[in-house]
């Protein structure tokens, strides 16, 4: 329990509306983590995701389904870096722990976003409960989950 705030940590979870969200929220819950928000970023101008082109209106369906407040924050890919260390500062202002990712494979894309997310002081890393995990399709826990 954070002492100031008198309640269990809450995280944000990065959310694409792909496989690898839908798993990683599954398994924040299996561990006991609060996820008090979703983070989404689409294109300003298409109204996508900005990574996968999913439309924002599916998106915020899979939110209600999920049962977690969503944060949609269209912008261009020039202010991409500028709208999400906003968000960012913006969550921990609201008494956010830290943010949960999906599985993120590269590890210098791994890196960028936990060098963000750490910037702002939310917590000592940015969570990321299916990295170094099997991937989303080997997963054998995903089908049972219904999220495959």
């Amino acid at each position: 329990m954070s002492a100031d705030r008198g309640r269990a940590p809450r995280y944000a979870l990065m959310w694409s509306g792909g496989k690898d969200s839908a798993l990683a929220l599954a398994r924040a819950r299996e561990r006991g983590l609060e996820v008090g928000a979703l983070l989404n970023f689409i294109d300003g101008v298409s109204g996508r995701v900005r990574f996968h082109a999913t439309r924002a209106g599916l998106i915020a369906a899979q939110a209600m389904a999920a049962e977690v407040p969503l944060r949609q924050i269209a912008t261009s890919w020039d202010a991409f870096d500028v709208a999400f260390r906003a968000e960012l500062e913006r969550l921990r202002d609201e008494g956010f722990t830290g943010v949960v990712f999906g599985d993120i494979h590269l590890a210098d894309v791994r890196a960028w976003y936990e060098e963000r997310v750490t910037a702002p002081g939310l917590g000592a890393r940015g969570r990321s409960p299916a990295v170094g995990r099997p991937p989303f399709g080997r997963s054998p826990g995903a089908c049972r989950r219904g999220t495959s």
